[in-house]
Parts: structure tokens; sequence; C-alpha cells
């Protein structure tokens, strides 16, 4: 479906703009569990609702498009703790799942937004997905239970197609703008071992599937102490490491894995895992006092006699080379 731009009536300037650095919080008006209605993203990317807007990945810019008064970009607070640095847009899929993406497509309108206020309702909205997805599916909306942001073909009046848009009294630095660049995709590479095919450059590949099927994860052999390394070429200034690892088998093998930062050979940061893991980590990469951390490597390890698989690694730098 594609909505067309003549509407402007029907969906007016609603006058949002991140000129000052703005942020929002974005809340399901009703319909959902008590206490679970704040628009939240996880670190991978998937879109659900949580109880509150203190974490940095429940901050919000709404972002008015060139050209138009009406359409927006949803994207969010720039450098968001633990958010993977590509997951830059909220979008949708032809069929209404949505998640964040990394790119604005613009000729699907997939991942621009109108606003159209709800009669009676102070700072209420239905979120309207300009095209792009099969007939009828247009309104933002969430399951009961908040786990679940889909597209829907209707404001049902419960609540959950209806969004209350505050601004935040924090806003961000817009510097922090800067684009990061992966600078891992498409360098060399090595592993320890090679199992089944699956050779160390398929880490750098682009791909973040974690389906052995696709032909985009690395294996290797169940020695003691896997590693793999990617060899960056050059220094950098190194803002956020992004983790994919192989999700379709064996998951609890890669527990505690190790991540380091490595320059002229040695190493400037490390990082375990711990707690929880998670199919995509997004680790960032700042000294103790706070300092930027450099390196022309990055290694992946872990200790015992696994089989380390990963679906890739991206690491990414503000700047050029150093």
């Amino acid at each position: 479906m594609m909505f067309d731009k003549r509407y402007e009536e029907f969906y007016p300037n609603v006058g949002f703009n991140e000129e000052n650095g703005n942020l929002h919080s974005i809340k399901a008006y009703g319909g959902t569990n008590s206490g679970i209605s704040y628009f939240h993203t996880t670190g991978g990317g998937s879109l659900q609702l949580q109880a509150t807007a203190t974490d940095e990945k429940s901050k919000w810019r709404i972002v008015p498009i060139g050209g138009s008064d009406n359409m927006y970009n949803i994207r969010p607070f720039p450098g968001a703790s633990g958010l993977l640095i590509d997951k830059q847009f909220v979008g949708a899929d032809h069929w209404g799942n949505t998640f964040m993406t990394n790119v604005d497509q613009r000729n699907t309108g997939r991942e621009r937004w109108y606003f159209r206020p709800v009669p009676g309702k102070l700072n209420t909205f239905n979120i309207i997905i300009t095209g792009g997805t099969r007939t009828g599916e247009a309104y933002l909306s969430t399951n009961p239970n908040g786990d679940t942001i889909h597209l829907y073909h209707e404001d049902d009046e419960s609540g959950r197609q209806r969004w209350v848009i505050e601004k935040l009294d924090e806003s961000f630095d817009m510097e922090d703008l800067v684009v990061c660049k992966n600078v891992a995709l498409g360098k060399p590479t090595s592993q320890s071992s090679e199992g089944w095919g699956g050779s160390s450059s398929r880490a750098v590949d682009g791909n973040i599937s974690g389906n052995w099927g696709q032909r985009s994860v690395t294996h290797m052999q169940r020695y003691f102490n896997p590693w793999w390394k990617v060899n960056l070429e050059q220094s950098y200034n190194i803002d956020q490491i992004g983790v994919h690892l192989r999700t379709d088998c064996c998951t609890d093998r890669y527990i505690g894995f190790i991540v380091q930062v490595i320059n002229d050979g040695v190493a400037t940061f490390n990082y375990t895992q711990t707690g929880q893991l998670s199919s995509s980590t997004a680790i960032t990469v700042i000294g103790d006092a706070g300092e930027v951390k450099v390196g022309n490597e990055v290694k992946i390890s872990i200790s015992g006699q696994k089989g380390l698989a990963l679906a890739e690694v991206q690491v990414y730098a503000k700047g050029g080379q150093i």
C-alpha cells in the first residue's frame, strides 16, 4: 500500500523536529497489561514495550524527512547504550512485522511514518506507515502483553494503535550524529581452525543471519580455546563492536566469549560476556576513565573445548584511520 502525498490535510504537519536535540517518549495509550507501555528497542533491534522510558533505548528522535511537512523517520537516541549502531530506523517488512533497520529505503516507504492526531486526545497519535506493506497493514500497534510491535489494519479503539508522544526534558548533542563506519567489513580474517566449510571470512561478509543454512556463519573445530580475528589493516578509534552469533544450534557453547581490541600486538580493551546470552551483543568500547580505545585488530575467543560460530562481527569507528 502507499498513501498519496496529496492527503496532507488527512496527515497534517504535527511539528516534530530535532533542531535542538529533541527527544521523545512514545507510549501506548491503552489496552496493554498494567505497567508495560513505553516503546522500546532491544540491543539487537527487536521492538517491544517496557515499563519506563528511562533506558536510552526508549528515547526517540522524530525526524522530519526533507521536502515533506508530514512524514518522519523514527530514530533512536544517538549512541544509545547497548544498541547496535546499525539499528537506526524503525521500519517494517511487507507483512507488517516491525524492527530496527540500518537504512531508510526511500522507494518503499517502510521506514517512513505519518503521525495523525487522535481527535480529543492530547498528544496522542496514530502512527501510520507511508507505504510498502500489504493492503491494510498500516497502523503501528502492539499486543496486550507488549512483547510484540506490529502493523494492524485499523485503529480498533483499544488504545494499542494510539501513541502518546511526550517531549523529554533531556536532549542529545547534535555532534553525536557523526556517522560510524563498520571498518571490519570485508577485511582479512583468521581463526584457530575451520570446520564444515565455516570459513573465517563469513563473519565480515555483511550478513548478520545466524542461520547456518544461509552459508554466512563461521565454524571452528571443537578444540581448546578457539579464537577468531579480523585485521583492520590500520588503527582506528573504536567506538562499538557488534557480535552476532549462530542462532539455530548450540547457543550454550558461546557463554563467556571474550572480545579484545588489539593495537600493534597489545590488547587495549577487553570484554567478557556475562549474564544471559544474546544472539546479538553491542559492546561499547571505552576505557575506565572514558578514554578512547585504539586498535588495528579485534579478536574473539572462548575458553574451553568449544566450537565458536560467528554470524557477523561489526567494528564501528568514528572518523578515518589514525
